[in-house]
């Protein structure tokens, strides 16, 4: 135990306590850091005023379920739990499956009878999590879970429906087609079905005869928003029957017996398989002022509600922290992460979602502060809830509170309708948002809903590669809502996206650049343009909005109000007058009309690139993107600086172990001006080493690019 004093003015001293864990510790000892205890339930018991702290040394915590409750810190000295510096802490919500008793069934399945006790409704092997047996096929470990063409669809020309309220009774439903190839009953499995719009809905299938495309389904909804067959698709998953692949597995909880299909065909038995058994591993409640940082959370989250102001999670990693229980035949979505209290302030900074099925997050709060967060690989089902939302799945769903701060966030390949909506008033700014699932063919990778549409700022994101866009929303159909005014979009860059859609009336639109519909099919229909400032719902709609500076391969504005010399730029041909957009350069060419202009999030001649996204502890989104292969011979390397770091040096060369120092980069300064042109054709290598403020170097990845073969310069 180590004790920090903590002076606050005008008063005696106040004597902080850090107590010390380690799992080869004993609840028996001091709790210093050469006599630690051994739990964190231990230590919690130990805590008594602001400034506490448990700081957890390296190792593995598992199985234990903790609650905080009932201590306060104060803004100033928070009660903290914390790994300890330069440590590894993981929280572990998984255990060991048997090594012994796995016997082969053939074609590299194994299976094995576990205890009475186990319950298997997700499993890791060496870390890796497998897949439930489905079909059609997908994968976790390639990620194809998050294509929606893996996903099968539904006969139009047979009967569809009715979906009752409460749906009491089973539904048949009848596949397109293939079903019935695949010659295996699926009785028994477990429907996903994301039907018509944005809801995605699961339940059991109660009858279906090998050969045959026609299968009742039980579902469990409270009710549904859109019914059409031609936008539903789902798939099925649960049966033995239906391993196939590798890394594919199902559990029976009557027999107990658990089935594996191997990377290798050989037996699990020489490998880690591990299987979740723990929902939180920390509940936090009627506590103020507590602190979380510097952990990781395997398998397992945290559920915090209820009395918690002040709650500050720092540096967390989550990893697979949510499941649903579909192979125990649980129909419902599975248990996020909960930081719920309306009224209260949070900050969540640097932490990492990966892997979590469903909603990342239940959150409902005031004045939170999002920033350098990463959500990347989350959500492959958008199974989040049994009842119409008019959001359907989301990454995190701010609308219900105000305020926001989300600041420096990317989010990356995840899968539902929504990969953001905030609340009312917000600051939504800098966040890199990039390739969004089409799973549910509804939604934004940023959305302000009707309720939050009011005094709210999004600035300077980036948005591309997804069938989702941004989007400003109105809570009428037919009327203007004056409560909902006053937003500001501007500068933000949508690219190979369903680009920008904007209601209502009164806001400002300025400098965004809106460039090309989505780049893959989309699950549902593609825009009919890219920048649509609407004027469909009412006769005034956008009439009094400012439109401005705004830059589109295509637009749909029929109103809004533009100043001479503040024009739009709407050009099929844009492409030509940007620097290289398709590779991450959206700055203007010299004497282009979007320079003239002084249009789009850009200008010439900074020295500083605005790159949005979460600051990694090295330097990272290089531009041109790492393995292009159609870079300009122009071009400038430009990248995101690393985080608390000041200084960055470039290395470049034509061969991976051949690069020299160009130079350094200092104050923020992100773009290096190359003096000559790069040949066409050719492949570079380059990097971008970061120095921290005492002087250390932090090596760069090294990245690479191929000038088209084509290309000339433009000018």
């Amino acid at each position: 135990m180590v004790n920090v004093p903590l002076i606050v003015a005008g008063v005696a001293p106040i004597v902080a306590e850090v107590y010390h864990v380690a799992p080869h510790g004993s609840d028996s000892n001091a709790a210093t850091l050469s006599s630690p205890l051994a739990t964190l339930h231990a230590c919690i018991s130990k805590l008594s005023g602001p400034g506490d702290e448990c700081r957890l040394a390296s190792g593995r915590y598992t199985g234990e379920t903790i609650t905080i409750s009932n201590i306060d810190g104060t803004e100033e000295e928070p009660v903290v739990i914390s790994g300890a510096p330069g440590s590894e802490v993981m929280h572990d919500g998984t255990e060991a499956i048997p090594s012994g008793g796995w016997a082969s069934v053939g074609n590299g399945i194994w299976k094995t009878k576990l205890p009475e006790d186990m319950q298997v409704y997700q499993l890791w092997v060496d870390g890796e999590m497998m897949t439930p047996a489905r079909w059609p096929n997908a994968l976790w470990s390639d990620k194809s879970v998050f294509d929606w063409t893996r996903w099968s669809s539904f006969d139009k020309k047979a009967s569809w429906g009715p979906f009752p309220k409460n749906t009491p009774d089973p539904i048949t439903f009848t596949d397109v087609g293939d079903l019935a190839k695949v010659h295996i009953d699926a009785t028994g499995a477990m429907f996903i079905g994301n039907i018509a719009h944005m809801d995605t809905f699961a339940g059991v299938v109660t009858s279906h005869t090998k050969g045959s495309n026609a299968f009742d389904v039980q579902l469990h909804v409270n009710s549904m928003g859109n019914t059409k067959v031609g936008n539903s698709i789902y798939f099925l998953e649960g049966l033995p029957s239906f391993i196939d692949q590798p890394d594919e597995w199902s559990f029976d909880s009557s027999s107990k017996t658990l089935w594996l299909k191997t990377q290798d065909g050989q037996s699990p038995a020489s490998h880690d398989v591990r299987h979740k058994i723990q929902t939180y591993a920390i509940n936090i409640t009627n506590a103020k002022n507590v602190k979380l940082k510097n952990m990781q959370f395997f398998g397992t989250t945290l559920n915090a509600h209820t009395g918690i102001d002040g709650l500050s999670l720092e540096s967390l990693e989550f990893r697979y922290p949510s499941s649903g229980k579909r192979m125990l035949g649980d129909w419902r979505g599975a248990s996020p992460t909960v930081i719920a209290d309306k009224g209260s302030t949070f900050t969540v900074f640097n932490c990492s979602w990966y892997g979590a099925e469903g909603l990342t997050m239940n959150y409902q709060g005031t004045s939170p502060v999002f920033k350098n967060n990463l959500w990347e690989y989350n959500d492959w089902t958008g199974l989040d809830r049994d009842t119409h939302s008019g959001l359907g799945g989301w990454i995190l769903d701010a609308s219900g509170g105000a305020n926001d701060l989300f600041e420096h966030n990317s989010m990356l390949n995840n899968g539902p309708s929504v990969a953001y909506t905030c609340g009312k008033g917000s600051l939504v700014r800098m966040n890199r948002l990039v390739a969004e699932a089409d799973i549910q063919n509804d939604g934004a990778l940023i959305q302000v809903r009707s309720g939050a549409a009011t005094n709210t700022v999004v600035e300077q994101n980036w948005m591309y590669n997804s069938a989702k866009g941004l989007r400003l929303d109105s809570g009428s159909n037919s009327a203007f809502c004056p409560t909902e005014v006053n937003n500001t979009i501007t500068r933000n860059v949508a690219m190979g996206t369903n680009g920008m859609m904007l209601k209502n009336d009164y806001n400002f639109y300025t400098g965004n650049m809106a460039l090309w519909g989505p780049f893959d099919k989309p699950h549902g229909a593609s825009p009919s343009c890219t920048f649509r400032v609407d004027t469909g719902r009412f006769d005034t709609e956008n009439a009094h909005s400012i439109v401005e500076g705004n830059v589109a391969d295509s637009a749909c504005q029929e109103r809004g109000v533009t100043r001479t010399g503040h024009e739009n730029v709407y050009d099929a041909e844009i492409e030509s007058q940007l620097r290289d957009p398709r590779n991450l350069d959206f700055r203007p060419r010299s004497g282009s009309l979007v320079d003239h202009k002084n249009a789009g999030a850009y200008v010439l001649g900074d020295t500083q690139y605005w790159i949005p996204g979460r600051q990694e502890w090295r330097a990272s989104v290089p531009v041109p993107p790492h393995g292009t292969l159609t870079a300009k011979s122009d071009l400038d390397l430009m990248f995101l600086p690393a985080y608390g770091c000041d200084k960055h040096n470039i290395y470049l060369g034509g061969k991976r172990n051949k690069m020299s120092l160009q130079g350094s980069l200092v104050n923020g300064d992100n773009i290096w001006l190359q003096q000559s042109a790069f040949q066409a054709g050719k492949t570079y290598y380059w990097r971008v080493d970061a120095v921290t403020y005492n002087g250390d170097v932090i090596p760069g990845a090294v990245w690479n690019f191929t000038v088209d073969a084509s290309e000339f310069v433009l000018v």
